[in-house]
């Protein structure tokens, strides 16, 4: 519009057409505009190609320990492992033993908890806070699996400090699931007391 008064326009509207021309121009030179719009589409590629590696890395795990079966475990295996009077065995012992399976059988069973999410219907698997949820499961199993599996007492108490902070930082993921739940899914009975369906 400014060109158009510029050119086409009196004498003294080409003067104010020019001369606010100018003070745009100096403003917004076309440089700084071009560089403007380049820096953010510069940062709108790098975050999708971040979020794709994380995709992309997040079915390699998928893969890799989703296709695993989990490992059964009783109560009574459980109090049983515990004994720490047992031949051969001490407190150091069976922690260490302890870690070592946890090292191995939680990057499988979260797995196995991301492809169920994922799996959900009526489309509740793209649900913001479903997706947030499996987001938060993806950082578990990589803070499990980028480390080795623990050989000594010092990397066993490193572990179970790992372990506390994801539990920390677990424990607000039913309230996740509740919002993502849409309340036509549920039935009258399921609204006013709804773990029900969420323990299924």
């Amino acid at each position: 519009v400014l060109v158009g008064y510029h050119r086409h326009g009196s004498s003294w509207r080409r003067k104010i057409a020019a001369a606010t021309c100018s003070a745009l121009a100096r403003e917004f030179g076309p440089v700084r505009i071009n560089r403007h719009i380049s820096n953010s589409a510069q940062l709108s590629t790098r975050e999708q190609v971040q979020k794709d590696a994380r995709s992309m890395h997040l079915q390699k795990l998928l893969r890799e320990y989703g296709a695993k079966h989990t490992t059964p475990l009783s109560i009574n295996q459980m109090f049983d492992f515990g004994q720490y009077d047992s031949p051969g065995r001490n407190r150091s012992t069976t922690l260490l033993a302890a870690a070592q399976f946890v090292h191995e059988e939680l990057p499988v069973r979260v797995a196995h908890l991301i492809q169920d999410l994922l799996a959900l219907p009526f489309g509740l698997s793209q649900n913001s806070a479903i997706q947030e949820v499996v987001e938060l499961f993806h950082t578990t199993i990589n803070e499990v699996t980028e480390h080795p599996r623990p050989k000594s007492s010092k990397e066993e108490r490193e572990l179970r400090e790992r372990i506390k902070k994801m539990l920390r930082r677990h424990r607000n993921i039913v309230t996740h699931m509740r919002s993502a739940l849409a309340s036509d899914l549920l039935s009258e009975d399921e609204k006013l007391s709804p773990q029900p369906f969420l323990d299924r």
